[in-house]
């Protein structure tokens, strides 16, 4: 609704388009229905013939002056209409912007060189993946630069410190089991079959991706284009449901994705997360860092006890020499002094 200064008068329109209410008028902005307040006996002191007196002649509003309509078209002989001039039939969303005298041919193909694309990247973040991971698994742990110390750090700047502290965490991945495990999954994962009843489209080597022969890769994937071009364009609903599917047969990505989160999963329980909701008790090496803690806590206290004793001793000790030097020094003077105690 607005109202405009010049012609003293006030518009009021729907923001949808379309018929929405099919009784009579129902295009019309139907004025009799307000309500106005009562008088203080609780009687209504409107009608409504006051309620549109009141919308025609004081906010100069005229009902019905633009009725509403609906989108009419034919599709393949078929005379219907729609309230939005954008609508979907048959899963293809049409949007009509005009009006035409000509029959319209419209047609449809599935965009392969997107899901090509797709495929592609997929592949290629899978190698990322693990091109990092057996990095991580295969590093060795360089041994000549063990943790510092809080005395050693007071005596280094923080950019040595931080070149230390890199050297001194490599490796520490190396062999992890997890990490290994998780790897294997993965690998299990794409080796597998999708069975799809209307598809010949069930392993990688059908799209033409295999794994490469080179055992420096660690298992990597590689793409022949050509193929996967010709597999997609083929049946590229096939090659859709090989990744993506859902229900009892599962595309591989959606199982990869689950080999992915029961990783995070199995990490979590050695190592904790990363948003520190975890407590050391929660995870496995929370645990060794709790009862590394209290090994501490117990060496310390033995320490200060053997401490205390040693004190002890050597309190004993060093009265035990005060005595025998007194009666040394007695003993000197009875023998080369005068005789006399």
């Amino acid at each position: 609704m607005f109202y405009d200064e010049f012609s003293n008068r006030v518009s009021v329109s729907r923001t949808e388009t379309g018929v929405f209410n099919q009784q009579e008028g129902s295009d019309e902005i139907i004025f009799n229905t307000l309500n106005l307040p009562s008088n203080n006996e609780g009687e209504d002191v409107s009608n409504g013939e006051q309620s549109f007196n009141f919308f025609n002649s004081v906010l100069n509003l005229e009902s019905g002056q633009h009725g509403a309509q609906n989108a009419k078209f034919e599709i393949n002989g078929l005379e219907t209409e729609r309230q939005s001039n954008t609508f979907t039939i048959g899963n293809l969303t049409m949007t009509l912007r005009g009006q035409f005298d000509e029959p319209i041919s419209v047609s449809s193909s599935v965009d392969t060189e997107n899901i090509v694309k797709n495929i592609t990247e997929f592949v290629e973040e899978y190698n990322a993946l693990i091109e990092e991971m057996n990095g991580l698994v295969n590093e060795r742990q360089n041994r000549d630069y063990p943790p510092l110390t809080s005395e050693q750090r007071s005596e280094m700047s923080d950019h040595e410190i931080e070149l230390w502290e890199e050297k001194a965490q490599s490796g520490l991945m190396s062999r992890d089991r997890e990490l290994q495990s998780f790897l294997t999954n993965m690998r299990m994962t794409l080796y597998q079959s999708v069975d799809q009843d209307q598809s010949n489209i069930r392993h990688l080597g059908d799209l033409g991706i295999t794994t490469s022969t080179d055992y420096l890769d660690n298992g990597k994937l590689v793409i022949d284009e050509a193929k996967l071009q010709a597999a997609v364009e083929n049946d590229p609903e096939g090659a859709y449901h090989f990744f993506a599917g859902s229900g009892e047969n599962q595309g591989i990505a959606r199982q990869l994705r689950q080999d992915v989160n029961n990783g995070i999963d199995a990490i979590s329980r050695k190592a904790g997360g990363s948003n520190g909701r975890h407590q050391n008790h929660q995870f496995a090496i929370g645990r060794e860092l709790n009862q590394l803690d209290s090994r501490i806590e117990n060496f310390e206290r033995r320490l200060a006890q053997k401490e205390q004793r040693y004190w002890r001793q050597f309190t004993a000790m060093e009265q035990a020499i005060a005595r025998s030097n007194s009666q040394g020094d007695m003993l000197y003077n009875f023998m080369f002094g005068n005789g006399n105690f």
